[in-house]
């Protein structure tokens, strides 16, 4: 009797369920975007990749959604109509973006929605660590007239880790990007023979490492004054070289110059000497080849001379 009566109230159950006219729709998201964040990479206090914006500034997210619902009946029971998208992140707090109207989204259809709120400050959400966070988005069964949440979908963490930033903390990060190239490979990575210029960088490579020290234990305001200070000094560390490495180029280059000159002077004399001495050559040549005329209008001369008489 209890089996039969189980077996009863199963098939009531499922004639009810059947009777209903709620269709659940079923949503995938195809895509998500945070837009223009203040900062977007490797942040190594944290030891993750970030997305992070600064305090009090505008944080926008951009989804895409796709309805993927296939039902056996006609196709208007699987529209999906969307009456508000919320955000939660675990510093406690939900960002809900209902819309005026339901969003509709036929079956096959993708839509892409945009929204957007205001980064909390680090009082509220410190930024000592990072953030979770998901997307709901709420599911109606109607556009308009009394509406009733048929499902909720969730998506968590899709994308990088959330941090909220303090302005020392954007401004260390930056500096440390563009500071890792100049010293992250140590103070002897380009030669340098100007005294003053090696040991400018130098310092600027200790003030790096301390403000690398002050930025892993999430010292940022001090990190902020070592960084500054590690530029600055490479900044005098290539006026320095700019100055004096120009200073020894113009010095060789004169010596070069005046090398050449003296030289071209020299082949120059050289070549005078030469064509000098040319000159003496043929000279005596055409002097010897005179004597030897000479001589043999001599012979001539006295062959005749001396020629009987008959």
């Amino acid at each position: 009797m209890k089996k039969a009566a189980l077996v009863m109230l199963s098939i009531i159950a499922f004639v009810m369920l059947s009777a209903l006219p709620i269709k659940l729709s079923q949503a995938s998201l195809e895509g998500v975007a945070w837009t223009n964040p203040t900062y977007r990479a490797y942040d190594d206090y944290y030891n993750q990749w970030v997305v992070a914006y600064e305090e009090g500034t505008t944080w926008t997210l951009s989804v895409m959604v796709y309805n993927n619902y296939n039902p056996p009946g006609p196709a208007i029971e699987g529209q999906m109509n969307i009456s508000a998208i919320i955000v939660w992140f675990d510093w406690g707090k939900n960002y809900t973006h209902r819309f005026t109207a339901p969003q509709t989204l036929a079956i096959g259809e993708t839509k892409t929605f945009t929204f957007s709120n205001t980064t909390p400050s680090t009082s509220e959400a410190p930024e000592l660590w990072t953030y979770e966070y998901a997307l709901h988005m709420e599911i109606v069964n109607a556009t308009s007239g009394p509406l009733g949440v048929l499902s909720t979908w969730s998506w968590w963490n899709w994308d990088y880790n959330f941090a909220v930033y303090s302005s020392d903390h954007l401004e260390v990060q930056q500096l440390r990007d563009k500071l890792e190239t100049l010293f992250g490979m140590g103070p002897m990575w380009f030669p340098m023979n100007v005294t003053e210029a090696m040991v400018l960088f130098i310092q600027g490579y200790l003030e790096y490492q301390l403000g690398y020290q002050a930025h892993e234990r999430g010292d940022f305001s001090t990190a902020k004054t070592y960084f500054e200070n590690a530029e600055d000094l490479f900044n005098q560390s290539l006026a320095a070289y700019e100055q004096r490495g120009t200073a020894m180029e113009d010095a060789d280059l004169n010596f070069r110059e005046n090398l050449a000159n003296a030289t071209r002077d020299d082949a120059q004399a050289n070549l005078i000497s030469a064509n000098a001495a040319l000159i003496n050559s043929y000279s005596w040549m055409f002097f010897g080849i005179g004597w030897v005329l000479i001589g043999i209008g001599i012979i001539i001369f006295g062959a005749r001379w001396s020629k009987p008489t008959q």
